[in-house]
């Protein structure tokens, strides 16, 4: 029997930083999207039998050739993780005695490095395994910062304007993201998948007078808790919404 022939490669994108089985989840798969990875020895059969599987637990499957999903990870999340970690450990080796850096880190440093939190075994293993596009990414992005700093060095303006303008539209662009709010005030609920569940929680804000800027599923939850995403018009709605689904039994994030 040929094994390879059976054997279909695959993961969800979703998860936590947090580990253990304490941070597991009965719906964890519910709505995300599982990566499905087939070379030209795949059998359609097994490939099929693990569709019916992942449908099985409410994810959605999309399939993928190998050597692309391993250049994809490598730019989307193996990299990303190599960078958060990164700033982490300069900011640790460049903090003074009185330890500011330590104390001042808040707000976008702690949103970008929040994934720095992940299993150091787990990437490890995953940056040895996926080094041949791990340094292919990495290379990339060390011609962008040298770029960079030459552009600072000559005092381009118009050039590091450009840089951070091209970023901006292209994060813009992404699904979750509402460009028309300049600030974004939103949270994660955890629901589960099923009938109601989202117009349950939008009734429940409506009756304590919260208007609801925006409602979406999350597909792709790598290192996002929650299901559920909803925005509000301000801090105040926010913490008002928190405080109302908490009292009703919803977990918030």
């Amino acid at each position: 029997m040929n094994i390879d022939r059976l054997f279909v490669g695959g993961h969800p994108m979703v998860g936590s930083e947090k580990i253990g089985y304490e941070n597991s989840k009965d719906f964890l798969f519910e709505n995300a999207y599982y990566i499905i990875t087939k070379s030209a020895k795949t059998n359609q059969n097994a490939l099929n039998t693990v569709c019916d599987m992942i449908l099985e637990l409410k994810a959605l499957p999309i399939i993928i050739d190998i050597e692309k999903h391993d250049f994809i990870t490598a730019a989307i999340s193996h990299v990303p993780h190599v960078i958060a970690s990164s700033l982490v450990n300069m900011v640790a080796s460049l903090d003074g005695e009185d330890e500011y850096m330590h104390k001042l880190a808040a707000g976008g440093f702690k949103d970008i490095t929040r994934i720095a939190s992940s299993s150091p075994i787990m990437w490890q293993n995953i940056c040895i395994e996926n080094k041949g596009e791990v340094l292919k990414v990495l290379n990339a992005f060390s011609d962008i910062l040298h770029k960079f700093k030459e552009n600072i060095l000559k005092d381009n303006s118009n050039e590091v304007l450009d840089f951070f303008s091209k970023a901006k539209e292209y994060r813009d662009s992404f699904k979750n993201i509402n460009p028309v709010y300049n600030v974004i005030y939103d949270f994660m609920v955890e629901i589960k998948d099923k009938p109601g569940a989202i117009a349950d929680v939008a009734t429940m804000l409506s009756k304590s007078n919260i208007n609801i800027k925006n409602m979406e599923i999350l597909n792709n939850r790598e290192n996002v808790e929650g299901i559920l995403r909803i925005l509000v018009e301000n801090s105040e709605a926010r913490d008002m919404s928190i405080k109302v689904l908490n009292q009703n039994g919803y977990k918030i994030f």
